[in-house]
């Protein structure tokens, strides 16, 4: 009964996002859209469509998602990566694994998967899975590892919970611990200059680091930071686990709702069109929000953008003077 209650609840904060559309509509809107093969943007007074997918999931911390529609996702409770097909077609990618809690893909796309480990000392790993199928250890010895991501230059970021630190792994497998004393670092994300950014989830704090070495404060206040991830636009989005809450934090730290989820919303990543999949760990759930659809162009061989965005009904004029 408290569960059917709980996801209840979720729905009807997913509903209001629907029906409330993007905060601020210029985040939405993508960039160069020439170079993806679309033409034109339209936009079409629509709620964006819902997709939870159906998968047996217990605990999913993070999703993954190829250019093609196929989502990898995480199950930290359940010990296991599994595949999702744009087709829906379920299979298995690893299992056995302690805590996966993270996921990336390298440059030469292969599959990496951090193990947490539950966060025990020297015991965190990264785990390779190759084209082929093969699986190897990339890293070990990590204390609590739970985000990473790459730079342009293929060298692997890893936030270490337990150690309170971050560290960066390169193609040839040096560890190098980089930054220190981030108090219980819980997320991070690159941007496309190479800066990275962390988050502390007990103070709630966003640093960042250059690629000149300058580390700075960038934004305070979040609510549990858990995951932080760059739309195409450049555009920080954070969830905040302890909120209903997606977070857009502006280059000068100003913070602005991004969009209104369900409670439990732990992770998030968008797909090439810019819609938004919500990982959901509490419900638990994988849920795609489709506000941006391609459609065949009727004149030329590129597709036009078809933005979902609900029209905003407007007050109503009383038809006689109040008095």
């Amino acid at each position: 009964m408290a569960d059917s209650k709980l996801r209840n609840i979720g729905w009807t904060l997913l509903s209001l996002f629907i029906m409330g559309g993007l905060i601020d509509a210029t985040l939405a809107q993508g960039p160069d859209l020439s170079s993806r093969g679309i033409c034109k943007v339209i936009d079409s007074h629509d709620a964006p469509s819902i997709n939870r997918y159906r998968m047996p999931l217990i605990e999913p911390r993070r999703a993954l998602l190829d250019d093609d529609g196929t989502c990898y996702i995480a199950d930290w409770s359940a010990g296991t990566v599994v595949r999702r097909a744009s087709s829906g077609k379920i299979s298995l990618v690893l299992e056995d694994l302690t805590e996966p809690c993270c996921l990336a893909r390298d440059l030469n796309g292969n599959l990496l998967i951090g193990c947490h480990s539950e966060g025990m000392t020297e015991l965190g790993k990264i785990v390779k899975v190759s084209k082929d199928g093969s699986t190897s250890v990339i890293a070990a010895n990590l204390n609590g590892p739970i985000d990473m991501a790459f730079d342009s230059s293929g060298n692997l970021y890893v936030v270490n919970s337990r150690g309170d630190n971050v560290v960066r792994i390169s193609p040839s497998g040096d560890i190098t611990q980089i930054l220190t004393n981030i108090s219980s670092p819980s997320c991070l994300a690159i941007d496309r200059h190479d800066t990275l950014y962390v988050a502390s989830s007990t103070d709630g704090i966003i640093y960042s680091l250059d690629a000149m070495g300058s580390f700075s404060e960038v934004a305070s206040g979040m609510h549990m930071p858990t995951h932080m991830e760059f739309d195409s636009r450049d555009h920080l989005i954070v969830a905040n686990y302890d909120t209903t809450e997606l977070t857009y934090v502006g280059k000068s730290g100003q913070l602005r709702p991004y969009a209104i989820v369900p409670k439990g919303t732990i992770a998030h990543t968008f797909d090439c069109d810019d819609n938004l999949l919500l990982i959901n760990s509490d419900l638990p759930s994988v849920t795609l929000v489709k506000s941006n659809v391609r459609v065949p162009c009727p004149h030329c061989e590129k597709d036009l953008l078809l933005r979902l965005r609900p029209k905003k009904n407007r007050p109503s004029r009383p038809a006689k003077p109040v008095i």
